[in-house]
């Protein structure tokens, strides 16, 4: 498997970051990520025909993470050779996070929470941490759950 090497960034971040609200965008998007992983998807192909011929797909099996198996259990899931790793964090105007993983559940995990994905920079730009926070608990159906 291939790793790249991702940054996103979230523009709109000027204030300090909150450990809580990092932590849980950072948890909700492992999980996000490990669900992802787990199917096959040609790397060209997905790298030619781009996320939004996926997105749908993605957040269809994000939304379909039961409740026997949550999102807890992807996030301490060992993806062996997929695994995500954090390279570099740097806050300066806005946050910047630079991580390492395989290339269609890290674009795919960003796509659902909202990210402008950008193959030829490897980069993928939110507005703010708290907007894609949301959109990843969107994405999981944590608001429809009881």
């Amino acid at each position: 498997m291939i790793r790249h090497t991702f940054t996103i960034s979230f523009d709109k971040q000027e204030h300090a970051v909150g450990v809580t609200q990092l932590t849980h965008f950072l948890y909700l998007f492992r999980g996000a990520y490990a669900v992802l992983a787990e199917g096959s998807v040609d790397e060209k192909e997905f790298v030619a025909e781009g996320p939004a011929a996926y997105l749908e797909s993605a957040r269809k099996r994000l939304k379909d993470v039961s409740m026997d198996f949550t999102i807890q259990d992807y996030f301490f899931k060992d993806l062996e050779e997929s695994n995500l790793v954090i390279i570099h964090i740097k806050k300066d105007t806005y946050l910047e996070i630079m991580l390492a993983g395989t290339l269609f559940p890290l674009a795919m995990a960003a796509s659902a929470a909202g990210a402008d994905v950008d193959f030829q920079d490897l980069r993928c730009r939110f507005n703010s941490l708290a907007e894609a926070q949301k959109e990843l608990i969107k994405a999981f159906g944590l608001n429809d759950r009881k």
